[in-house]
């Protein structure tokens, strides 16, 4: 059944000319029209994609239309900051899937430090996202948001926020915020026109095989945005993040060593699918830091993986779907061991209150 369709017209605020939808918490695909000209809204949506823009041309002409000297200055300001080249850069282009048919898309542009760290070092397609205190402008015929640190320009626009829950350290260890699927389940579901499905799962099963996808277990990485970057071809030429879109001369304390990609083959009885383990949750799943795991000899390390990918090993995995790699289209981003007793007693408790 089609969800119900909303259309109505939210009171203007006299001082800002916007509508404040703070109090009108509806999902993305039950709006009839996406309203413009409004702020604090918070959307919960699948990342489609993710991109990195140099400069923000909406979000200056908009704090310039409508805060002037004030909004102009802080735009400035921001550029400035962004050109500062091994650091990350100053906007993220986040395009949210809604979680419900037919599956409208929305482009939020995040803007501030703090938030495109985040955004960068959190959010890959496929992950779920929740972004709070979103200003929704119209472009030409397209509806845009954007999410910056609002206050400062007005006291009634929220700073904006994001949340990766596919990241939240605390949500395998909350049995109330999920229910435990069978891999089975996971194993017979097909990517429906393109779209990444299902949004997140929890599964409760064994790693019964490993292998790593790249040549070398680990690589370089730049720090800003946790993303592989080629070594240097000669030691007079710059370093450069393809994604971040920035390159710089000198500071390689800007590039450290991270995990490359490690295949694990999935298991929990029902059935059995190949994943990736997520190379930021690496070091949470082996112990030791790349840098680390990198200084060991080849049979340590084969050997330390073979112990944390093994049968002996029951884990609570968070799976989303990913852009596929050697044909995998899962990706493990959490793996709690339930050998862990804090763990094992609250999933206990959870289940016996179910029974």
């Amino acid at each position: 059944s089609q969800p119900n369709k909303v259309a109505f017209t939210a009171p203007v605020d006299p001082v800002t000319k916007f509508s404040d939808l703070s109090e009108y918490p509806l999902p993305l695909d039950e709006w009839t029209d996406l309203p413009v000209n409004c702020y604090n809204l918070s959307f919960l949506g699948q990342v489609a994609d993710i991109h990195v823009a140099r400069a923000s041309p909406l979000r200056q002409q908009f704090t310039a239309t409508y805060f002037g000297a004030k909004g102009m200055m802080m735009s400035a300001d921001d550029d400035n900051a962004s050109r500062t080249s091994p650091q990350p850069p100053f906007t993220v282009v986040l395009t949210l899937r809604s979680l419900q048919p037919p599956f409208p898309l929305l482009s939020i542009e995040v803007t501030g430090r703090d938030q495109v760290a985040c955004a960068l070092a959190t959010c890959e397609p496929g992950h779920l996202v929740f972004v709070q205190n979103v200003v929704l402008v119209k472009t030409g015929h397209t509806t845009m948001g954007m999410c910056a640190n609002w206050s400062s320009l007005h006291p009634a626009f929220a700073n904006g926020k994001l949340t990766a829950w596919n990241r939240l350290l605390g949500y395998v260890t909350s049995p109330d915020f999920y229910d435990v699927q069978l891999v089975a389940h996971l194993h017979n579901r097909m990517l429906l026109r393109g779209m990444m499905w299902p949004q997140l799962a929890v599964v409760r099963a064994s790693f019964v095989a490993s292998g790593w996808l790249d040549p070398s277990p680990t690589t370089l990485i730049h720090r800003a945005c946790r993303r592989p970057i080629a070594p240097k071809r000669h030691p007079d030429d710059p370093w450069a993040c393809d994604v971040c879109k920035v390159s710089w001369n000198q500071g390689q304390s800007h590039v450290e060593i991270g995990f490359s990609r490690l295949a694990v083959q999935v298991d929990d009885g029902s059935a059995s699918i190949r994943a990736v383990m997520s190379s930021r949750w690496l070091e949470n799943l082996l112990g030791c830091t790349a840098l680390s795991f990198d200084q060991l000899p080849l049979t340590e390390q084969a050997s330390l993986v073979a112990c944390k990918c093994s049968t002996g090993h029951v884990y609570v995995c968070v799976l989303s779907s990913c852009p596929s790699v050697d044909n995998i289209v899962w990706r493990i981003d959490q793996a709690i061991p339930l050998t862990d007793q804090v763990t094992n007693q609250i999933l206990q408790l959870h289940n016996s209150s179910n029974n």
